[in-house]
């Protein structure tokens, strides 16, 4: 078990004070105001959006080419090696 003196608790850092937003306003950032927050996060939301579509699209276009690769391997086999199957 370490017990630390009560002197040398003093001297070390509080948690808060790494904080980049502290009550010491020589060091600490400037932090930007409610509207550009709000404007910074409203773009990275559509870039986003954008990128779910764009994935999707993606997505779309490697199953139809996959398909069309699928189906005409079928064409080439001869239709009595095909497993046939009921729905």
């Amino acid at each position: 078990m370490n017990i630390v003196p009560v002197k040398w608790a003093k001297n070390q850092k509080r948690i808060d004070e790494t904080l980049p937003y502290n009550d010491d306003h020589v060091t600490a950032a400037p932090r930007p105001s409610l509207r550009v927050m709000q404007e910074q996060r409203a773009r990275e939301a559509a870039k986003a959006v954008e990128e779910y579509a764009a994935n999707g699209r993606a997505t779309e276009a490697k199953t139809e080419r996959l398909r069309a690769l699928r189906l005409a391997r079928e064409a080439a086999n001869d239709p009595s090696e095909k497993l046939q199957t009921s729905r």
